[in-house]
């Protein structure tokens, strides 16, 4: 999914594109390593 309106409203100078996950969020093992990394006090 591309964010073109709301880049732009924000003034940046790249294209941002995001990843939707409907059918199983956080099922991938890049996914897991991700969270764990970002949240390394979560239990």
């Amino acid at each position: 999914m591309r964010t073109n309106r709301t880049a732009a409203l924000h003034g940046a100078q790249a294209e941002i594109l995001l990843k939707l996950e409907f059918f199983k969020p956080l099922s991938s093992v890049k996914d897991r390593i991700g969270l764990a990394t970002s949240m390394p006090n979560r239990v």
